[in-house]
């Protein structure tokens, strides 16, 4: 039926493929690069708004649990027979919900708690950051590289379109 597909792969996909050398993150930049690998052409970028934002969320997130530690920190302060288990866990589960918690460790001296952020981890994750791979089986002689970019962007009208149909504009 000569359908084609032009989709996006997750950033777990993006780390399979830069372990199986298929390319490096060395090539993600903020004009387009594309490869192709097993009749598949894989288009990618860096961008560096998205990287931006995605650094400003982090560091916001950072904050925000913190403030949790300093109101846990205030509240084992007065109530001395408080549980620091009990604030260790709140943190904790903060953090997993973030999706912060392979980047922080919650260290305890005596009721007082504290946050150790693990660079390293947070490096490894913020290197991802603004990167995106487009997939197509498209020949490079049926649509260019840009062409396919566009009409991936282009699916960001189209959901647009699909949210502002359903709130009821039938």
């Amino acid at each position: 039926h000569r359908f084609h597909y032009i989709t996006a792969i997750t950033k777990a996909q993006i780390r399979k493929f830069l372990k199986e050398g298929v390319f490096q993150l060395e090539l993600f930049d903020e004009e387009l690069g594309e490869i192709e690998n097993e009749g598949i052409r894989y288009v990618f970028r860096r961008n560096p708004c998205r990287a931006k934002e995605i650094s400003a969320s982090r560091a916001d997130k950072l904050q925000n649990l913190q403030k949790l530690v300093d109101k846990q920190n205030a509240y084992l302060a007065g109530h001395g027979r408080s549980k620091v288990e009990t604030a260790i866990s709140k943190v904790k589960t903060y953090a997993q919900k973030l999706k912060m918690q392979e980047w922080l460790e919650v260290d305890i001296d005596e009721r007082l708690l504290t946050l150790q952020f693990n660079d390293q981890a947070c490096e490894e994750a913020s290197q991802f950051d603004g990167c995106y791979v487009i997939k197509t089986d498209l020949p490079a002689a049926v649509m260019p590289t840009e062409a396919i970019h566009a009409r991936y962007k282009d699916l960001a009208q189209v959901e647009w379109a699909f949210r502002t149909f359903k709130q009821g504009r039938l």
